[in-house]
């Protein structure tokens, strides 16, 4: 009994909180992918049992909610950019998994840090801002040739415009010299589904 004792006090936080956290990560990036779905679920009952092993069935009440709590933890643990592996490793090494508004203040505390020393947390911020600029933009772009779209089709559509509308090279009514794809080949309308295109 004392063999298993020291042994439980030795690695009983290794093989649990660190391990629980491993497989819950696990379970929730597993995807099938191009694997077989046997082999797919086998992996994942796998996990299942796993956990289920780690984490045995209870009806104590005390161990439910301690649970429900490290789960929270867990969660948010999961979701971090990858700057904050080193602070997911520590918050996992006590004896005792903190509660969820203390892994906050930690967290909270490593990214003022990083940002302080210059490190991760500072191209954390950029990135993040260069990301958001660039859709911003993107939307923005597109936003400005969907309008452009309209704004060309209803000059060009516009009932009884297009039929006033006269090419003196090809003699045809419907649009002019500018936009003759006689002359313009790149030009020339395609009809697809009903709309209008142009190539």
């Amino acid at each position: 009994k004392e063999l298993w004792d020291t042994l439980k006090n030795v690695f009983g936080n290794i093989s649990n909180l660190t391990r629980v956290f491993e497989v819950k990560r696990a379970i929730n990036n597993l995807c099938q992918e191009d694997m077989e779905f046997n082999m797919f679920f086998g992996k994942f009952r796998s996990l299942w049992a796993e956990l289920e092993m780690l984490r045995p069935a209870t009806r104590d009440a005390a161990i439910l909610d301690e649970r429900r709590e490290q789960d929270k933890v867990f969660a948010l643990l999961m979701a971090l950019n990858p700057a904050y592996n080193d602070l997911i490793k520590h918050i996992l090494r006590a004896d005792k998994l903190p509660v969820l508004d203390e892994v906050c203040a930690q967290i909270q505390k490593e990214q003022g840090s990083l940002g302080l020393f210059g490190g991760k947390g500072g191209e954390l911020v950029m990135a993040n801002k260069a990301e958001r600029v660039s859709k911003a933009a993107t939307t923005e772009r597109g936003n400005q040739a969907e309008q452009q779209a309209t704004a060309n089709k209803s000059r060009y559509f516009k009932s009884g415009e297009r039929s006033s509308l006269f090419c003196n090279h090809c003699k045809i009514s419907g649009h002019t010299r500018e936009k003759c794809y006689v002359l313009h080949p790149h030009l020339r309308p395609t009809f697809t589904l009903g709309q209008y295109k142009r190539r």
